[in-house]
This record gives structure tokens, sequence and C-alpha cells, in this order.
């Protein structure tokens, strides 16, 4: 060792230096005496050496004394925990064996009894007296049902001693400890461990264990037998574990990285997990598990799953399929009645509503959200799915949307928004107008043509599907009251719109682009195929992406990834054998078309967030969009091909969201508001982008709806007190701003003043400023896109072997699933 101890001023514990406490010496701590030398041995096992070097240090540091504080209150954690344990275990049912003494009979246990579980037969002849012959027979460890603790106990070999001496778990040391020079071949002679300072000692036969029982049951009661029983379980199921015929070969063959589970957990820790996990756990996570799947109920009578779970682990019941369709309608009655209490104590709630038809069988969901009112975090539960065929009538299907309401008691609140959800259809034609083959969008409701028949796979593209589903939404839209519409819907129709100018045939801009997709289209068609896809995924170390269905910006990034590897195209097309390769020329096409897109798909991005995205952000975001379009549109000289874009994009959202670039309708004003009463978002650089006068009208709004909050006898206006001195010197001539300061300010006034005045973007905030708080609850309540919450009829929820079950329990499962919380 080449470092230079300083021994007499050193942490025994951690070999910091310093000035510490003694080892063995008594101190005060709150109503404690600590001895931290006693404290290392109670708790850790640990006894410090004491050198004979008198200088030596015999001390520890604060930190240290912190963490051993911790250590031994994790002991009397852990013991207070396993007395509660042993109580537990007194209040189940356990039978507790009570045991014959032995007079020198040999007894067996006859195997295969399962003939003496059925009723006696009705002859009136005597059942006649059976002599028990001794078979030799193999045990089967994992595949035997141990009913009987006692004589599984027996069959059970302790690895306390030797290899040769074998002899019953309750010898092993936990309960007895054998005494070797008074024991013999045939009886032994053990040391009761419970009797503890006293020495008791028990003399028994190996192979029969009644006699130790029999004074763990006289001498220390019950609930020792019971501990007893739970130890000898908790090593059955390891024993059962070890013993499975499967093991050594699956570690043999194990494949090169695949993860060892085996190495993670110790035996003691798998013992105790296995004893904590009850058997109300097991069915709890069972119907988790068809809830979340979606997998077919009938599953549960696979022989290959139940014996999955049993040999995982025996002592646990596996619930039949009749019980199992019970315990989710159970579950789901419970969870309608619980949203109906969360509803009834919020007050501003956003619903979206979202219609799926098919060629036959059509869907209706509806989901909630709301803000809590005390942690501002969003929550989001399906309130219920229904089928209806494709005949009903649109008033049906309006009638239907009411009751579920309704039944939430939330059909005549005044504080409830809706979005009406439209399918992917209209993405679908923009996609292959923009020049994306139909086999190369990646669809998310598979599931519906899936359903149908093989002669009617393309029915969601049908127009009569379509003209269904529109009709639908339109009616619905037309009746419902508070309707909003989705920010990101009206932004795809903005970058639809823009794109009929790639149409015209006669330009630069509709040639390259048409030529550059064909061979994008190639790509994208090989990287669904085998062996070419995996190929590509090897050389890119990923999948590639290709255009949703459900997203326009989609497109924004997967011609992004193919604009990212273009250092490896050239590898990619040598290994595809590929004709037409993308050139220089269109690649920078592709890169000015990313240019021009990026501030429309950011802004997608953006509002398609979820939990953490306000209605609030809207506003900022249109107006940020316009912003960065105008300063692309003035960089035009700069494009070779997309001046032409970028013009027709900032068109189109002048156009679109006309109402919230001047202000000027009831949604914009409401939008604006949201915006200004989040704290996050009331000072960004968005205030720069509208005029001042629009700017004080924001506010002014936001007053007025505070005013008429507050109680009247609390909205007063508060007059300016001056001073004599104020009067004399104030000057002749008085301003417009003079006289504005001079007028009384009201109570709403000083609250939006102050709030403003605040310099935090925390949402913390608001719990200052409780009418703002108010405020934001109200109008930041929304999302400002529905594409975060069409996951009720995706592929990831639907289970494609599920849709053609329209019943009550399949509607059930679907909206458990959606509410479905860890």
């Amino acid at each position: 060792m080449t470092e230079i101890w300083n021994l007499s001023t050193l942490c025994r514990c951690c070999h910091s230096d310093g000035c510490f406490k003694k080892l063995n010496l008594p101190y005060q701590s709150e109503n404690n005496v600590e001895i931290y030398e006693s404290m290392l041995q109670e708790a850790l096992g640990i006894k410090v050496f004491q050198t004979t070097i008198e200088q030596a240090s015999y001390m520890i540091c604060d930190d240290c004394i912190k963490r051993l504080r911790d250590a031994v209150q994790f002991r009397l954690q852990v013991l207070a925990c396993e007395q509660k344990f042993k109580e537990y275990c007194t209040n189940e049912q356990f039978q507790v064996k009570t045991e014959v003494e032995s007079n020198g009979a040999d007894i067996c246990d006859i195997d295969g009894d399962e003939d003496m579980q059925r009723g006696d037969d009705d002859s009136q002849k005597d059942d006649e007296q059976m002599h028990s012959v001794p078979v030799k027979e193999e045990k089967r460890i994992n595949e035997t049902a141990y009913e009987d603790d006692s004589s599984f106990d027996e069959a059970l070999p302790s690895t306390s001693s030797s290899s040769n001496d074998i002899h019953p778990t309750i010898l092993d040391g936990s309960f007895f400890e054998i005494i070797p020079n008074q024991s013999q071949t045939s009886s032994v002679v053990a040391l009761c461990k419970k009797c503890s300072p006293n020495r008791v000692e028990i003399k028994g036969n190996r192979k029969c264990t009644s006699n130790f029982k029999t004074h763990l049951k006289r001498k220390h009661g019950s609930d020792t037998v019971l501990e007893y029983e739970a130890y000898v379980k908790s090593k059955r199921c390891k024993i059962i574990g070890s013993f499975v015929p499967e093991c050594e070969e699956s570690v043999s063959n194990k494949r090169p990285g695949m993860r060892d589970e085996s190495v993670e957990l110790s035996p003691q820790s798998q013992t105790s997990n296995l004893a904590l996990y009850t058997q109300s756990d097991f069915d709890r996570d069972f119907v988790k598990y068809f809830i979340s799947s979606m997998v077919s109920l009938s599953s549960v009578d696979d022989p290959y799953f139940r014996q999955l779970l049993q040999r995982s682990n025996p002592t646990l019941q596996i619930m039949s399929r009749r019980f199992l369709g019970m315990n989710i309608t159970r579950s789901f009655i419970q969870g309608q009645n619980w949203i109906k209490q969360e509803l009834a104590e919020t007050t501003h709630v956003f619903m979206t509503v979202d219609v799926w038809s098919g060629s036959q069988m059509s869907f209706i969901g509806v989901i909630a959200h709301w803000l809590d009112r005390h942690t501002l975090k969003r929550t989001s539960r399906a309130l219920a799915c229904e089928s209806f065929k494709r005949t009903e009538s649109h008033n049906t299907v309006y009638k239907m949307l009411c009751e579920i309401t309704e039944a939430f008691r939330l059909r005549h609140s005044k504080q409830v928004h809706t979005y009406v959800l439209r399918n992917e259809s209209n993405l679908v034609k923009a996609f292959k107008s923009f020049g994306i083959y139909p086999s190369n969008i990646s669809r998310e409701l598979t599931w519906l043509s899936c359903a149908e028949s093989s002669s009617h796979t393309e029915e969601l593209d049908s127009d009569t599907t379509e003209i269904n589903k529109t009709s639908i939404v339109d009616y619905l839209e037309q009746h419902l009251t508070h309707k909003l519409k989705c920010a990101t819907h009206i932004l795809n129709e903005c970058a639809i719109d823009a794109s009929e100018v790639l149409e015209d045939q006669d330009t630069e801009l509709s040639k390259i682009h048409y030529q550059t997709l064909e061979k994008c289209n190639i790509l994208w068609k090989a990287s669904s195929r085998l062996p070419s896809g995996q190929t590509i995924r090897y050389i890119l170390g990923h999948v590639l992406p290709r255009p949703n269905s459900i997203k326009w910006n989609s497109i924004y990034e997967a011609l992004k990834e193919i604009y990212n590897m273009k250092d490896k195209y050239t590898l990619i097309n040598k290994a595809l054998n590929l004709k037409n390769d993308i050139s220089e020329t269109e690649f920078l096409y592709i890169n000015e078309y990313l240019t021009c897109t990026q501030p429309i798909a950011d802004a997608l991005d953006i509002l398609q967030g979820e939990n953490a995205t306000y209605y609030g952000i809207l506003f900022p975001t249109i107006l940020s969009l316009k912003k960065k379009l105008v300063r692309l549109l003035g960089q035009g000289d700069t494009f070779m091909y997309c001046k032409e874009l970028v013009k027709a994009y900032l068109v189109s959202v002048e156009s679109k969201f006309k109402d919230y670039l001047t202000i000027s309708s009831e949604r914009a004003e409401n939008a604006a508001l949201a915006a200004i009463t989040h704290p996050k978002y009331k000072k960004l650089k968005w205030t720069s982008l509208v005029e001042q006068s629009q700017f004080l009208r924001i506010k002014n709004l936001l007053i007025k709806e505070i005013s008429r909050n507050i109680p009247t006898e609390n909205s007063k206006e508060i007059p300016l007190s001056r001073s004599k001195e104020d009067e004399y010197f104030e000057s002749d001539s008085s301003s417009d701003s003079e006289r504005i300061t001079n007028e009384p300010i009201s109570k709403a006034e000083l609250i939006v003043s102050h709030y403003f005045a605040e310099e935090s973007k925390d949402l913390s905030l608001l719990d200052n400023h409780v009418m703002i708080k108010k405020m934001f609850l109200k109008y930041n309540s929304p999302l400002p896109s529905s594409a975060s919450v069409q996951q009720m009829f995706s592929n990831k929820t639907i289970n494609c072997i599920n849709i053609n079950d329209h019943s009550e329990m399949f509607q059930r499962r679907l909206v458990l699933k959606m509410n479905l919380i860890d």
C-alpha cells in the first residue's frame, strides 16, 4: 500500500478523515441512547476489530451514523412485518394435522386416489378392508400435488448436513437442531430452537416427525405450528422449482444475449416472494392480464396455459372461464361507479366522441377528460363503447350518445365541451394524391377489415362506408352543443390544401416531387417485405418508418428518415440491387420539402401531446406557426423548388385559423384566455406577435370573467388614496394615461395585475391566485388535439381475433383496458 493513513483520525466504516464519535461510548439521540458498536453488531452482525495500537481510531463519522440508523430502523421494520405476517397466517384457514403416536406399524400413503373423491356406490355390500402393500414407486415431485404437509415434509431433503445424512425438514436447524453425538442411525436427538435459551432435547425417529410436532404444538402453541407449516410450504415451492426437468436443457440451450433471470434472485428472495404473493394478488393480476391483452377468454381453458401457471406456483388456484367473466363484469361495474364519483367532483369536463364504421358494424366510443382541481394534472377515463348496425339512423346514434352522457350525469351540464373525431379515410386519400402507394401506408385500423370477409378487406376505403361515417359525424356536430374543432385536424386540412400545388403537372415542383416519391415508395415497399426489410434494418440499425394513416406529419418523419440515411443509401442500394436510385437533386428536394414543412410538423407534434398538454398551448402555437411561415417565405430566393409550397402553407393557415389570428370568435377568445391563465404561456414571446390593443383586450376579457365569479360585495372598486402633497404637485395638464391611473381599480383588476407581476412559470403559482386557478381549470380542461385519444379503436388496443365479438363483454373489456391503471 503506497498511501499513508492517519490511523487516529479516520472513520472505521468509510475511512474518511475528520473528527468523529467513539464507537463504544453512549450518545443521546432524541429519546434514545445509542452505542454504535452495539448497533453494528445487532443490525448488520459486524464486530469492529479492536487493535492493540493505542492511537488507532475507534470512531465513526456522522454520515455513517445516519446510514447505520437507517439500517437499524430497517431491521426493526422487517421484524415488525414478520410478526404481522405471522398474525396474518394465523387468520388464514390452515388446518393443523393432529398426528397420533406411531405404534410401530408402517403407514403408507396411496397415490392416485382420485376415485376416493367420488361418492360411494349404492350397493348393499360392505366395503372390504384393503391391506396396504408397500410399492416402490418413483416420485415425480414436479407433477404431484401434495395436499398433506407431513408427507411432503418427509420427502424434502435437508441441506444443513452432509449429503449422506438425510432427515426431515423439521430437523434442518430452523426448528430443531440434531445433536450428532447422541443420535444414531434410526433414532435422533434434537435440540429445540424455540426453547432457547433453555436446553430442551427431544428424542424421535428419523422417519417419523410426530414427537417433534407434538412438542411444538404443546409447548409453543398453534402459532408455531402454523409458522412451521408455512415454512414447509415455502420450501416445497423452492424444491418443486428446482426439479423441473426442462430447466437444465433450457439453461444449456440459452441463446446468446438472453437475460439470465436465475442469477438475479437468490433462493431466499424467491421464497419470500412466493410467500407474499397471495391468491387474491394472483386473481387480480389474472383478470388484469385478460383485460390488457384482449385475448379470448377461452384461453383460460388451454391446457398448456394452465400448466404454465401451475408449474410457476402450484399453491395457486386458476379461476374458471365463467368466474373470470364474472370478475370482469364486477370490475366494470365498480369502475363505472368510481368514474361517476370522480365526475361528480369536477365542474369542467371535456369529451371526445369517436365513431368508427365498418361494412357491417360500427362503434361509438366516449372518453372524458378533466383536470384535477388540486394537482392540475389531466385525468382521462373511457366512459363507454357501444356497437350499432350500419343501417341504424343518425338519430339513433345521437340518442345512444345522449344516454351515455345521461348515465354519467353530463348531458345537462354547461361545462362539457366535445370533440367529434373523424377517421383516417380523408388522410388516406390525401396520401394517395401526394404520391404514396396505398400499400405503403401504415394503417392504424386494419382490424376493421380483418373482421370482415376476404371479399371486403378494402371496405374501410369504400365510398359507402365513408359517406355513412361522414354523415354520422356531421349529424352529431350539428346537434351537439359546446363542440370544439380539433386543431390538428385543421392543420392536417391546411397541409392537404397546400399540397394541391404539387398536383400541377406543368411545374418543376410537381415533376421533381412525384419523381422523388416514386423512388421513396420503392424503399418503403422493400422495408415491409422479407428479406429486404431485414437487410434495411441491419444496415440502419432500426426499421425504416412509413407514412401513418392518421398523422399527416408522419410523411415528414418518413421523408426525414430517408434523408438522414443519405450516407448509407449507397450501401442499401447495392444490397437490394435497386435500379432507380435517389439522385443528389432528389435528395436536395427532400431537404427543401423538410425545411418548408417543419413548422407545421413541429406544430402537430406540440399539439398532439397528452397528459402534460393544456389548451393554453394552442394560441401561442398558431401565432408562432404563422411567424415561421412568413420568415420562410422571406427566404424564398434560397429555395430551388418549394417556394410555392411555402406560400400555399401560409395562405392555408391564415384562412383556416383566421378567427384565431384576429381573435374574432368565441373559440379564439377561449384559446387566448387559456394561454394567459397558464403561468408558462402568459409571458412567452407570442405576446409580441399580437397587437397591443389585442393583448389588452384579452386581459380585459379575463378581468370581466373574474368579475362574474367574484361575489358582489367583494368586487367593489377600490379608490386610490391621494395625500395633500399629491394634489399640490399635480400637473395642470391631465393626459389620458394619468386619467386612467387615477381611476378606481376593481378587485378583479388587482387580481390580474398581481398575477402578471409574478415571474414564476410553474403551475404551483396558481395556488397563490385562487381566481386565476379557477379560470385555468375552466379554459385549460380541453385538449388542443384529439389525436392523443384516438386509441380506443387502434390496433394496439383491439386484437383482430376479437372483432367478430360485438357482445357486451367485448365492449366492457375495451372500456376496462382504456382505464387500466397499474
